[in-house]
């Protein structure tokens, strides 16, 4: 059962077809799955991932929501503590590389 207490998560969403992923912050209850994938993408909103045309979303439609699955890296108190976890991943050198989905 969720502790309906809102943090801030780094997670990874991979695909499990070519695993290729996607690095981002959510804020969220940590314990409550709620089918964000990432690039304001929700699996379980189709609405959010047919319109965008950044490259997860595109990926999502391409290979359907079955095959990504979204793991929590860390579980923050504060926007900042989360950034800086996120920022310490996803670099310049990060974003360049092939296998993820990040574009900025």
């Amino acid at each position: 059962m969720g502790n309906n207490l809102q943090k801030i998560i780094l997670y990874l969403t991979i695909n499990t077809e070519n695993l290729k992923f996607y690095v981002g912050l959510h804020e969220c209850d940590p314990d409550v799955y709620d089918y964000y994938l990432g690039d304001g993408c929700y699996a379980n909103d189709p609405n959010t991932y047919n319109r965008r045309k950044l490259p997860l979303a595109f990926a999502i439609r391409s290979n359907g929501v079955s095959k990504f699955k979204r793991i929590i890296l860390g579980v923050y108190d504060n926007m900042k503590d989360a950034e800086r976890a996120e920022k310490a991943i996803v670099t310049e050198d990060f974003v360049k590389r092939t296998d993820n989905y990040n574009t900025i």
